[in-house]
């Protein structure tokens, strides 16, 4: 299986477009919906939007049905409940087939996007290449549609979501190195600014550590006898995870060389500055003696946690393009 980290402003809570869902279904769902889910109450946000789709429901609204059967795929996908948010976009994708409005064919590019996600978790390729190949195509003409409207948010939108989409693309086509595996976005600071320029497969390993790396830190009457394997790094569904790419003549990092790239967990989404990518209070340390501590952890002089950024520098970019 793969975890997809996706960027901020790409799920389904940013990119559907419901003007065309009566007014106070609406609002719940960019409200009470988004807000539960945002905070990370999953199950009230669901029951919140079980609620709203059984009124859609009982007046047939089909269209506006299928906009929150997308809104509860996109809370299911964050509760790792992959095939629930699949029955649940494919049906969505049923019912916005008949419309005919430019709104709701830009809804079905942006379903079918989330569809493709889903396979491309869950190892389908051939199912996921369809799936986004058919989204870019409508992209296309929805990006013509805002432009004519003059909306230049959803312009750039489109852009931006075929651009991702097209980062994904490849990497179906890579031999999976693990079970498990990470997509994360990777991001360049152009003029101080974040900016997504691709995508790279994370996978997590285990180290097994040499007897005798454990007894220097094991006092003179203890020995170890099983030692298991630490998993580097342990995925967290709670965290998010992108990765930076530093420059051949500005590396962040003194540990770093141009064309690194570092890997970043953290608990925000927000990238509106370069601030959050580069903070220094991570929640990993290497002390004097060469230990390295990872977070939660404490500060041994304030007796505070450790922050909000955990890095971890992957190799170079020849191994990762």
């Amino acid at each position: 299986m793969r975890l997809v980290y996706v960027p901020e402003k790409l799920t389904f809570f940013d990119l559907l477009e419901l003007r065309e869902i009566p007014l106070l279904l609406g609002d719940k769902l960019q409200g009470d919906v988004r807000h539960d889910s945002d905070i990370g109450q999953l199950s009230a946000a669901l029951t919140a939007a079980d609620s709203l789709f059984s009124v859609a429901w009982n007046k047939h609204d089909r269209y506006t049905g299928a906009m929150i059967l997308l809104y509860k795929a996109e809370i299911l996908r964050r509760m790792q409940r992959w095939e629930e948010a699949l029955e649940h976009v494919q049906r969505a994708l049923n019912w916005l087939r008949p419309q005919i409005t430019q709104v709701a064919a830009y809804n079905y590019a942006v379903a079918l996007y989330f569809a493709g996600l889903i396979h491309f978790v869950l190892r389908a390729e051939d199912k996921a290449i369809l799936a986004f190949m058919e989204a870019q195509e409508i992209l296309v003409e929805s990006e013509r549609y805002w432009g004519f409207e003059n909306n230049l948010q959803r312009v750039a939108t489109c852009q931006d979501l075929a651009k991702w989409i097209s980062h994904l693309l490849p990497l179906q086509l890579r031999q999976s190195s693990g079970e498990w595996e990470l997509i994360v976005p990777v991001y360049e600071l152009v003029n101080q600014t974040p900016v997504r320029t691709g995508a790279t497969i994370v996978t997590p390993f285990h180290v097994l550590p040499p007897q005798a790396a454990m007894d220097q830190y094991l006092p003179a009457n203890y020995k170890a006898v099983d030692i298991e394997a630490l998993p580097f790094f342990r995925l967290r569904p709670n965290m998010h995870y992108l990765a930076l790419r530093i420059p051949a003549g500005g590396e962040p990092s003194t540990q770093s060389w141009g064309g690194d790239v570092l890997l970043i967990e953290t608990i925000s989404t927000n990238l509106s500055t370069p601030e959050t990518l580069l903070n220094r209070d991570i929640s990993f340390v290497r002390r004097m003696d060469g230990r390295v501590l990872f977070g939660p952890y404490y500060d041994e002089q304030t007796r505070e946690p450790g922050g909000a950024n955990s890095r971890v520098l992957l190799g170079g970019e020849k191994e990762l393009e």
